[in-house]
């Protein structure tokens, strides 16, 4: 069975991200709103059209000069696309770099320059038990 169209990236993902935040703190200091506050100018908002309807995904810049990282669900059936920021920014198209669809993701190019980026973590480093954090676009 297909994830849904409506889906936000893997907790592994932000699990990663999440983890430079949380480590330095105890799992009892862990501080949901500040690193929602950190990470939320690089989510963005995918939206589309496939032959199936509106495609609605989200996912988060990688790098300032406009890499994202997303589900390949999301992506790989666009007939057209676009990104919109956090900010409100719109971009009318983009375009696919790489894939991996046994991971199910898709690193995808805008073009833009000097954009707000989430900090990846190591997701080797995560332990069981400790906490997670998933932040979806504010529009999806």
């Amino acid at each position: 069975m297909r994830p849904p169209k409506r889906l936000l990236l893997t907790t592994a993902l932000f699990a990663a991200t999440t983890q430079v935040e949380a480590r330095p703190q105890a799992a009892s200091q862990f501080d949901s709103a500040q690193i929602t506050k950190k990470i939320s100018p690089g989510v963005v908002l995918i939206k589309g059209t496939a032959s199936s309807g509106e495609i609605l995904g989200t996912g988060f810049i990688i790098s300032s000069d406009g890499k994202i990282a997303t589900n390949l669900h999301v992506v790989e059936n666009l007939k057209n696309g676009g990104v919109q920021l956090a900010s409100g920014e719109k971009f009318d198209s983009f375009s696919v770099l790489a894939f991996d669809a046994r991971k199910d993701i898709a690193i995808i190019k805008i073009p833009g320059f000097d954009l707000p980026t989430v900090t990846l973590g190591n997701s080797n480093n995560v332990q069981v038990g400790e906490p997670v954090l998933a932040r979806k676009s504010h529009e999806d």
